[in-house]
């Protein structure tokens, strides 16, 4: 199937950056509204043969002033370093070229090369062409040596910030009484960055694209109809930035739950797992039902995992909640980003 990738440039504040089963949600929800609940009956029959969509999560991107764009992935998790390799990387550490120093009064060596891996392990993203740095790397040696040459660090492509809403008391349509000031955290994105994610596809002139033209008008997720996740749309088929490898390992682009048939190697995996519980939107015959679907783990993204067979995607909908008759899905399919990785012994 063709790979697109689409970008979203913010015209508002986001309360949250898309993921794969928010984007996966707001596609179903249009599909119902514009061909009826029937054709998307069909679609997700489809999911258990072969899916006709599949979706990463979105990533930071940054538009630079010559109109490149610069890509970011999710860091890859791997095996942590023990105490012995953080102090050996102490000997080859450069401080003063990022302007540190561990000869200040009251910081040893130890204590300086032991806060420079904690603020390497924060780094949530990395440029999609600091990939090469893990071609071969079965744990954080390599990206803890490029941290502390200078070669990674953290984006800064968001800030966030409380903002003051007001509740109201709606017996009296007055901010008194029952009404009452609060504050609620919104993100906002820096000048010249976005959000990207990934769709495969057949089916994008007559199926997504419609879709998400219509999101763009929209918004997506909550509160999209008060001037919140509101953004313009742009994007690009077959992106020649995807790394192209042909390995057993791979970088989770999106969130995983594993499905019968897929061999995974967890023991020679590294991974990370996050509790997860979505919410159904409450609107037409779903208005007043129970918000939350049902909490399970989810291998998060950025787990590198190890596959006996090389395949498109991993994954499954997971039915995670049934209302009124009907059965809500979480998208738990992951879009594997295949590294030519050597498996570790």
């Amino acid at each position: 199937m063709p790979t697109y990738e689409v970008c979203l440039w913010p015209r508002s504040s986001f309360e949250f950056v898309p993921r794969a089963e928010t984007l996966f949600g707001a596609i179903c929800w249009t599909i119902r509204s514009f061909w009826g609940e029937n054709k998307l009956t069909d679609i997700l029959a489809e999911f258990s043969r072969k899916p006709p969509f599949l979706l990463s999560s979105s990533f930071p991107c940054q538009r630079l002033r010559s109109g490149k764009i610069i890509h970011y992935l999710p860091r890859p998790i791997l095996r942590p370093l023990s105490l012995n390799d953080i102090v050996g990387c102490c000997t080859e550490a450069k401080p003063d070229h990022k302007g540190l120093s561990y000869d200040s009064p009251g910081q040893s060596a130890f204590t300086w090369i032991m806060e420079q891996y904690k603020q390497c392990r924060k780094i949530a993203f990395i440029t999609s062409a600091a990939l090469d740095l893990f071609s071969s790397a079965s744990d954080e040696l390599p990206l803890f040596k490029a941290f502390l040459e200078g070669q990674l660090q953290e984006p800064k492509w968001r800030s966030n910030q409380g903002m003051a809403k007001t509740k109201i008391d709606r017996l009296g349509q007055a901010t008194s009484g029952a009404g009452n000031l609060f504050f609620q955290e919104e993100q906002f994105l820096s000048q010249g960055w976005g959000l990207y994610f990934l769709v495969r596809t057949d089916h994008w002139s007559d199926l997504i694209y419609p879709v998400f033209r219509f999101l763009e008008d929209s918004g997506i997720g909550r509160n999209a109809h008060t001037g919140r996740n509101q953004f313009r749309l742009e994007w690009t088929a077959e992106p020649d930035w995807l790394p192209s490898g042909k390995g057993p390992r791979f970088i989770c682009l999106s969130p995983y739950c594993q499905n019968i048939g897929d061999d995974i190697d967890w023991d020679a995996s590294t991974y990370g797992v996050k509790s997860f519980q979505g919410a159904v939107e409450s609107r037409e015959e779903f208005a007043g039902s129970p918000v939350w679907k049902r909490r399970f783990l989810m291998v998060q993204e950025g787990s590198c995992l190890i596959a006996s067979q090389v395949k498109d995607y991993y994954g499954c909908l997971v039915p995670s909640s049934e209302i009124k008759g009907k059965t809500v899905y979480t998208y738990a399919i992951t879009w594997p980003l295949h590294l030519d990785m050597p498996k570790e012994d």
